[in-house]
Parts: structure tokens; sequence; C-alpha cells
């Protein structure tokens, strides 16, 4: 996969496309308040955003293709699951980038993100600082898909 410094020099979103309007984020939090935020801080930078308030509903949505979502953004704690159980099913089932997000403070919660996947790790509140450069993880999964389909298809003649 390419390294992010590779991805910084890579032709963003904006340019050939329809910027981050043609990105879709699924937002994953049970507190209606912080999903609401979260949301209206990524439409504002032309995110295309789907919500949810259970890790249930999350995880369907991500194994329907008709969603296209292009990347996760989720709460650490969702009821109903254990702390990284959404994490692992996304990985396993869609192969989306998932960016966990947490009041907890936690070093080792966040290592543990990390090391099982999750692409990112945000510390609560969320600013929109953090938000922004969200595009260059579901670009960087959409060359690698692409990559992926081509040798597939050369493999096959």
């Amino acid at each position: 996969m390419m390294s992010f410094e590779e991805a910084e020099s890579s032709v963003p979103p904006s340019e050939g496309s329809n910027g981050h309007k043609d990105i879709c984020v699924l937002v994953v939090d049970c507190d209606q308040t912080c999903l609401q935020t979260i949301s209206r801080m990524l439409r504002a930078m032309t995110y295309q955003v789907k919500t949810v308030g259970r890790a249930a509903d999350a995880r369907a949505m991500t194994l329907d293709g008709e969603n296209q979502v292009d990347l996760v953004l989720t709460e650490l704690h969702m009821p109903g699951m254990d702390r990284l159980q959404l994490l692992d099913e996304i990985q396993r089932t869609s192969k989306l980038p998932v960016v966990i997000m947490s009041a907890d403070a936690d070093e080792d919660a966040m290592l543990r993100s990390l090391n099982k996947g999750a692409i990112y790790y945000i510390d609560k509140p969320v600013e929109k600082g953090n938000l922004k450069n969200l595009w260059q993880y579901a670009f960087l999964n959409r060359r690698e898909k692409q990559k992926n389909r081509q040798k597939n298809l050369r493999a096959e003649s």
C-alpha cells in the first residue's frame, strides 16, 4: 500500500473529480449530539455523510454494496459490541478504512485499535482539523482496489 507521504503528493480528489463530494463517510456513534456535530463538520468540508447510532446498523451498511461507503469513522465504545468487534468485522468483510474515535485517552486502547487495523485514532472531542484529511485514506483505499482489479484482469488474460 502507498505511504501517506506518497498520497500527499498524489492528485487530491478535488482535482479531476468532485472533491470530497466523491467520498462518503459512515459516522457511527451512539451519542446523537456527537453524531450530529461530526456530521455537520464533515458536510461543511463537502464530504457525503451517512450516520448510524448502532454498531449492528454500521455492520449492515458496510456489507451492503448499495451504500457505497468509502470510510468508517466509529466510536470505540459502542453498545452491543466489544470495543474492537466492529473494526474486526468491517476489516474481515469489506476492507474499508476504519478510523476510531474515543474520549478514552488511554494509550493502550489507541495502540490496540491501530494494531487491529484502524488507520487512524482520534481523541474526542473531535476537531475539524482531525477530519479534513480523511479523504486521503479513502483515496488510498480506492487506488489499492483499482490496482488489485487491474492485477486480477491481467491474471485472467
